[in-house]
């Protein structure tokens, strides 16, 4: 599935259960992004919500008659209390609809508690372990697992040979003079051995 299609199911699947919820009596569904937003993984949650951004930008920031909103935290790399703690923060201050992002593991399966006290879908966009949907009936993934890269080919194709090699050898399978008749009578050295039929063998000569 293309970022863009499960970006707009996200949102409006989000305002549906905004909808569905006690919240639906206001006109804003709040998605509370946890991401590495600095150190070495920022690139992980910028370009979470880059794509976020992208879509809303092209397709409107309205779904349902809801608007979307994002608030997000940056757990600044793998910080699982870091994660916890924002998260809690992102439910009981903010009161976000849906929890999102989670770029690394320790801080997805950190939140994990937290969603299922609070009820609240979580949505892993990026962290690859697959036991991160199994803490927690509310966590949903839009992303791949570790084991679908790990996962060997069934069969690799057979390499053929190249065509010279091919016809090489089935040069040498026709050539039915036994290989004492092989050498041509007038030149028995060792230095000036031929082959006598016209299989490989016949053009390659030992320097003299």
């Amino acid at each position: 599935m293309k970022f863009g299609t499960f970006v707009g199911k996200l949102l409006a699947g989000a305002a549906m259960l905004a909808v569905a919820s006690a919240v639906s009596a206001q006109n804003v569904v709040k998605l509370g992004m946890v991401g590495e937003f600095s150190g070495p993984f920022a690139q992980y949650g910028q370009q979470i919500l880059g794509g976020m951004k992208a879509y809303m930008k092209l397709h409107g920031d309205t779904v349902a008659g809801k608007k979307i909103e994002i608030v997000q935290k940056d757990v600044g790399g793998p910080a699982p209390d870091v994660a916890k703690r924002l998260a809690q923060e992102l439910v009981t201050r903010d009161n976000v609809d849906l929890l999102v992002g989670f770029g690394l593991t320790p801080n997805a399966l950190a939140v994990a508690p937290v969603a299922t006290e609070a009820k609240k879908a979580m949505v892993i966009m990026n962290a690859a372990t697959s036991i991160i949907t199994t803490k927690s009936p509310y966590i949903v993934r839009a992303s791949m697992t570790t084991a679908r890269g790990s996962i060997p080919r069934r069969h690799s194709p057979k390499r053929s040979k190249p065509p010279a090699a091919r016809s090489s050898a089935a040069s040498i399978r026709r050539c039915r003079i036994p290989i004492s008749r092989r050498l041509s009578s007038a030149s028995r050295t060792p230095s000036r051995k031929r082959c006598s039929c016209s299989c490989p063998r016949a053009s390659r000569a030992s320097p003299s």
